[in-house]
């Protein structure tokens, strides 16, 4: 008996599921060398004080903050392993900060090791050399006794190397750090490409295919949901969250943990993304204003936390007016009322792109891939937690509303659509963001009269659409003075950072950067996150719409966001 593969395995499918995989784990390849979870400085200490002890190290160019590790201090009757992350590379030199404060310690062993347990090198207590703030070193039985001095703050043995050591990028450790990704996408694809399988799927999912194609913004609105579950998975399933101090800023208090009850004393690495404009501002608006609201009845016109009084409805990022904001108010700065905003913002991110497409084409699958990927840019690299969020997730609501008001077939349906034009403005303008979202407000609203202008949907009847939506916006206008007046006024007597206007050039060589950002890391250290940017499927997409001639000669909404965007 003959046994054949081919109603298993589908070779083209099978490759491109490889490709797919070695894709998806590539980025994970290449910042390997960036990794500082495959070698480790371990030290077993004991102590009589507790506090925080932190390994320096020297690649050649110094010590500084940002090539250390740090570990709290815990006072131990016996020797303790204290765990500090090394990143791969060449070491000239270690320091190591015992701890932050008087005390009496003891070391009894140190060494780098490598995940696996590999001893790379074992140091001698005879290897460390007292710096300042220690007033006793002396060894005991192999094992090395510092005691500080009274006032120390910083105590310092230098570790010095006769030679320097050598920590390198290893095929097991590239592997290692792919494995995660590369191994469930290629599953995931083999399975997914088996024909035995897809012809009995396709039999069964046939009338739920049918169903969805028979609604269409039912399906686009059920993909949004799915992706910004798979893309906010840590939040919403485990219990992470988008304004835990843990992402890169102190908080309450000057080291961690930062808030009462915290047991985690690790940050994660935010690689350059602003994460300090919510945790150290925004987060705290809707208890101030929480306070002005229902304590005092009164508009939160002042912010008297900060520097002994701030205008807060007039600085326009107080989100004063989002409607949104409400939710976070009510629950009075909860974390999980954020995070649910955070969810909400990005599900109306993803579902708004998904229905102006199916609006401007009527091309569902389309549709599906811009909600998709709308759900995975690499905007969301560039601000994690800023409220810039907000201003992007309510944003593609304005051209949805100025698509149907020009597909409007009755005076109802414009109403409608022009209530939608003022509420996007209105929770755009009040989002938190006062320089993107007046961009992105007037960029947006030029893209709906550009449409109404030139595409044929709207022939005869554009001097009454454009006049009713200006009508719209008048009135945006007149109901958001408390907003723009007050911050008018405030903006008179203050003095703020962009004072001295400063701007990022990029070469042209780096334009590819807008559609993956990690072109744009390329030209600072650490390959850092610098800018934002859209992901591979758009550019996919722009280059099929590009080498399509007929499409875009014929398609006059696309060039009309063509022309906005440019």
């Amino acid at each position: 008996m003959r046994f054949s593969l081919k109603p298993w395995l589908d070779l083209r499918a099978g490759l491109l599921a490889l490709a797919l995989a070695i894709a998806a784990a590539l980025p994970l390849i290449t910042s390997t060398p960036l990794r500082r979870d495959f070698y480790f400085f371990d030290v077993s200490l004991t102590s009589d004080s507790s506090g925080l002890t932190q390994l320096f190290w020297n690649t050649g160019q110094g010590m500084n903050e940002r090539e250390s590790s740090t570990q709290p201090l815990r006072i131990e009757p016996k020797p303790r392993t204290y765990r500090y992350m090394v990143p791969s590379g060449r070491f000239v030199g270690f320091r190591l900060d015992l701890i932050d404060r008087p005390g009496r310690l003891s070391l009894t062993r140190a060494r780098l090791v490598d995940r696996r347990g590999h001893l790379i090198h074992a140091f001698q207590p005879e290897d460390f050399k007292p710096g300042h703030h220690v007033g006793r070193l002396v060894i005991e039985d192999k094992t090395l006794i510092c005691e500080t001095t009274v006032d120390a703050f910083d105590p310092i043995l230098d570790l010095p190397l006769r030679e320097p050591i050598v920590l390198p990028v290893e095929t097991w450790m590239r592997w290692s750090a792919a494995k995660p990704v590369f191994i469930p996408v290629l599953l995931c694809g083999l399975l997914l490409s088996c024909p035995w399988l897809t012809t009995r799927l396709g039999k069964r999912l046939k009338p739920m295919s049918r169903w969805l194609r028979g609604r269409p913004r039912t399906t686009l609105l059920l993909v949004a949901t799915v992706t910004v579950l798979i893309q906010t998975y840590p939040v919403v399933f485990f219990g992470r969250s988008f304004v835990s101090p843990n992402n890169g800023s102190l908080m309450l208090y000057g080291r961690l943990p930062t808030v009462p009850g915290a047991t985690q004393q690790e940050y994660a690495e935010t690689m350059g993304s602003d994460v300090g404009a919510m945790l150290f501002n925004h987060v705290y608006y809707p208890m101030v204003q929480r306070e002005a609201l229902l304590k005092h009845g009164e508009l939160p016109l002042w912010n008297r936390y900060s520097l002994g009084g701030l205008p807060l409805l007039g600085q326009g990022q107080s989100m004063a007016g989002d409607p949104f904001n409400l939710i976070t108010v009510l629950a009075n700065g909860s974390s999980w009322a954020w995070d649910l905003r955070f969810c909400l913002a990005r599900w109306l991110l993803v579902a708004g792109l998904g229905l102006a497409v199916w609006m401007l084409t009527r091309d569902l699958m389309a549709a599906i891939l811009v909600t998709i990927g709308g759900g995975f840019l690499g905007f969301f690299h560039f601000r994690i937690n800023h409220p810039a969020n907000f201003s992007l997730g309510y944003s593609p609501w304005i051209l949805v509303a100025w698509i149907g008001l020009i597909r409007a077939g009755s005076p109802r349906r414009q109403v409608g659509w022009l209530g939608l034009l003022f509420f996007a403005n209105w929770t755009e303008f009040s989002s938190g963001t006062l320089k993107e979202a007046t961009v992105l407000m007037g960029g947006l609203n030029f893209a709906g009269l550009l449409l109404v202008l030139l595409t044929p949907a709207a022939a005869g009847r554009r001097g009454r659409l454009l006049f009713f939506a200006g009508l719209t916006g008048g009135l945006l206008v007149l109901l958001a003075a408390p907003l723009w007046m007050s911050f008018l006024s405030a903006l008179r007597h203050s003095v703020t950072a962009y004072d001295i206007p400063q701007a990022q050039v990029y070469s042209p060589a780096q334009l590819i950067g807008l559609f993956d950002e990690i072109f744009f890391r390329q030209k600072w250290p650490e390959e850092w996150v610098v800018a934002p940017a859209l992901n591979g499927l758009f550019f996919i997409g722009v280059l099929a719409w590009l080498v399509s001639p007929s499409a875009w000669r014929g398609d006059r909404a696309g060039l009309a966001l063509l022309l906005a965007a440019v």
